[in-house]
Formats: structure tokens, C-alpha cells, sequence
């Protein structure tokens, strides 16, 4: 009986080894994607940046513009009123000349009604390039807003290669812990008491719902809690019997691992909306969609219909 339970327990150990090489392999594959996300990222900071360049260098073309434009017509005011003054004298002068000055107040009329259009022509030319101004400040507001979020993005995406990092560490930490851990021969497997097995099942069922692994859907949650470290066996190849307190503490581990994976998933959600919402910056790539149930089932994350 004790040799058919050793030899279930090394099968699933077996098995949970599979699954933690299956999900190694998935991390790497994301980091590989993480960088190229950032390449793409970096290419559309620097285009929109060319962007801006552009767009301060015309806006000050227009700005000058419109200075020359203002200058020109406050020029043709004063000639305007000048004139119109010189002629009101000459008038009063010249009265005895009646048919004659009227014909040249006609003309003087109909060269002040010339002016006049001019200035209302010249007043609409300058509203348009305020307007034309105004609406280039904004996109230019638009576009350092943009610039903005871009380096913003720049640091949550720093932060997930530094989270990405630390799960790699403490995944290579478990692995060392548990070849270090000493065998046992498969011909003097460890008795246990029946009442110490008694008490050691009472206590997984007791620790096992106060674990942090809820955030998986119950569907999976049989599934994956055969490959947590709660299901550990009484009699193992380790050279001492597993407490109640070391399963508990290496399923914590687990659920620690899970939520870090579970918001690494997040912020990459984010940052594809975020991606996808941005008018400049053109349709982004998808990314593969990891979640927490599938790397620990080990399913790939791309493999959906």
C-alpha cells in the first residue's frame, strides 16, 4: 500500500513538474513580447515628437504671419483717416468749384467704399488665421498631453519588466528549495501515525479555504489545486514529513505568484487599450492575453478561437 502511494505521489510530481516547465516557457515568451511592445512604443514617442517639432515650427510661421498682417492693417487705417481728413478740408476750401468737387467726391466715395472692403476683406483674413492659430495651440496641447501619457507608459512598462524579474527570481529560489531537499530510499518509506494523518487532513481542509487563490474560477479551481503544494503527500522522498504549516505557507506562495501574474495581465490590458484609443499613434499589435488560470494549467495564452 505504501509503495503504491509513493509511486501516485512521484507520478504527480511528475506532473506538476510538466505544468511549471510549460509555464516557465510561457513567461519567457511574454518577456520577449514585452520588449517588442516597448520597441513599438519608443518608435511612436520619437514620431510624435517629429510631430510636435512640426507643428511649433508652423505655428510660429503663423504667428509671424499674423504680426505682418496686423501691421499692414493698422498701416492702412491711419492712410485711410488721414485722407478722409485731408478731403473734408479740401471741401470746405473748394465750395465755390460745387460740380467739380462733386464729381471728385464721387470719387473719393467710391475710393473710400474700395477701402472699406479692403479692411473688412483684410479683418476676415486675419479672424481666419486666429482661427487657423487657436486650432494649432490646441492640437500642440493635444500632442504634449500624448507625449505625456507616452513616457507615462514608458514607466508602467519599466515596472512590469522589474515585477517580471522578481516572479523569475522567486520561481528560481523554489526550484534550488526543492533540489536541495535530501531523498529518502523508495525500500524505508516514512510510517506515519494514522491519527497524525488524521490531523494533518483536517488541517489542510481547514487551511485550504483561507488560501488566496480565489481569484481563479471555481470551474478551475479543482484543477488547480492538485498543482499547489497543499496536496503534498504524508510520506515523501524528503527526509523529513512536510508540516501542515510549510503546505500552507508554499500554497500562499503560489497565490502570491498568481496575483503578481493576475496584475501583470492588467497593466498590459491597459496599456493595449490605451494603445488602441490613441488616435496618432496607429492600430497597435495584439498581445497574447496571460491569465491565471491558464498559466497554471498550462495552456497557452494565444491558443483561443
Amino acid at each position: 500500500m505504501a509503495e503504491d502511494t509513493v509511486e501516485y505521489w512521484r507520478a504527480q510530481a511528475e506532473k506538476y513538474k510538466k505544468n511549471y516547465e510549460a509555464a516557465q516557457e510561457e513567461l519567457d515568451e511574454f518577456q520577449v513580447q514585452s520588449r517588442e511592445l516597448e520597441k513599438e512604443l519608443e518608435t511612436q514617442l520619437s514620431q510624435l515628437e517629429k510631430k510636435n517639432k512640426d507643428a511649433s515650427i508652423a505655428n510660429e510661421l503663423i504667428t509671424r504671419e499674423r504680426d505682418s498682417l496686423r501691421d499692414r492693417l493698422e498701416s492702412s487705417q491711419s492712410d485711410s483717416v488721414k485722407q478722409t481728413t485731408r478731403l473734408e478740408e479740401q471741401l470746405t476750401r473748394v465750395t465755390q468749384h460745387r460740380d467739380e468737387l462733386q464729381r471728385y467726391i464721387r470719387e473719393l466715395e467710391q475710393t473710400n467704399d474700395d477701402l472699406e472692403r479692403a479692411k473688412r476683406n483684410v479683418s476676415a483674413m486675419v479672424e481666419d488665421f486666429e482661427k487657423r492659430m487657436n486650432e494649432t495651440l490646441e492640437r500642440n496641447a493635444l500632442l504634449e498631453s500624448e507625449l505625456d501619457e507616452k513616457e507615462t507608459l514608458q514607466e508602467c512598462i519599466q515596472r512590469l519588466k522589474e515585477e517580471t524579474r522578481d516572479l523569475r527570481q522567486e520561481i528560481t529560489v523554489r526550484e534550488i528549495k526543492e533540489k536541495d531537499k535530501p531523498l529518502v530510499p523508495s525500500d524505508h518509506p516514512m510510517e506515519v501515525d494514522p491519527k497524525e494523518r488524521h490531523e494533518r487532513t483536517s488541517t489542510d481542509k481547514d487551511a485550504r479555504p483561507t488560501t488566496k487563490v480565489s481569484a481563479v474560477p471555481r470551474s478551475q479551481t479543482v484543477d488547480n489545486s492538485i498543482a499547489t503544494p497543499s496536496r503534498l503527500p504524508l510520506a515523501t522522498h524528503s527526509a523529513t514529513p512536510v508540516t501542515p504549516s510549510a503546505r500552507i505557507s508554499a500554497l500562499n506562495i503560489v497565490g502570491d505568484l498568481l496575483r503578481k501574474v493576475g496584475a501583470l495581465e492588467t497593466k498590459l490590458a491597459s496599456c493595449r487599450k490605451y494603445a488602441a484609443q490613441d488616435p496618432g499613434g496607429g492600430p497597435e499589435p495584439k498581445q497574447p492575453h496571460l491569465s491565471s488560470v491558464q498559466v497554471t494549467n498550462g495552456a497557452r495564452p494565444w491558443q483561443h478561437s
